[in-house]
């Protein structure tokens, strides 16, 4: 598996909304006032698209990106070279990504004034609260425990999971 960017992430989650709700390139284009390349371009995950482009273009489904941030491992190694960064430099810096999951999950309002979470990453989860923030803090946790049951064991360490909410605009 090949880690996402944020962008890259908030890319796929695009592409998924717009199949979603049954809207192609074209009509997509039609809605922001963009050229059918521009479209195409946002949804190039090899494209360096601004984020705030996604961001647009998943207003135009009326959906928002909020974007959730986890801690990741990292390991110094010891260098003779002092240059300046307490004996580390950048040849001896290495990030280590423990098993990384990228998980986006899908948080809607119901219309009996309850939010419900479900995620396609992670099969069976189904989270629904009674507030937006009591959901973005359960379903991660719950989503972590469902990926333990379907690998058979306690995942040690336990992964990296980056979660990407995606969610219906919120009436004001």
């Amino acid at each position: 598996m090949v880690p996402l960017s944020a962008v890259g992430m908030a890319k796929t989650a695009l592409y998924e909304a717009m199949r979603e709700h049954g809207v192609g390139r074209a009509q997509l284009a039609r809605r922001l006032c963009w050229h059918l390349p521009q479209v195409n371009r946002v949804l190039d995950l090899r494209h360096a698209s601004k984020i705030e482009q996604v961001e647009a273009a998943l207003a135009a489904l009326g959906l928002r990106l909020i974007v959730d941030v986890a801690q990741t491992a990292r390991i110094e190694l010891a260098s003779s070279d002092k240059s300046g960064c307490g004996g580390v430099d950048d040849r001896t810096r290495k990030d280590v990504s423990m098993t990384t999951t990228n998980v986006t999950i899908k948080v809607k309002p119901l219309p009996e004034g309850v939010f419900l979470a479900t995620s396609d990453d992670v099969p069976g989860l189904t989270v629904e609260c009674e507030t937006r923030d009591e959901i973005i803090a359960t379903a991660p946790e719950i989503a972590l425990e469902l990926l333990e049951i379907e690998a058979g064991h306690p995942l040690t360490p336990r992964p990296v999971v980056t979660f990407a909410f995606i969610e219906a605009a919120w009436p004001q």
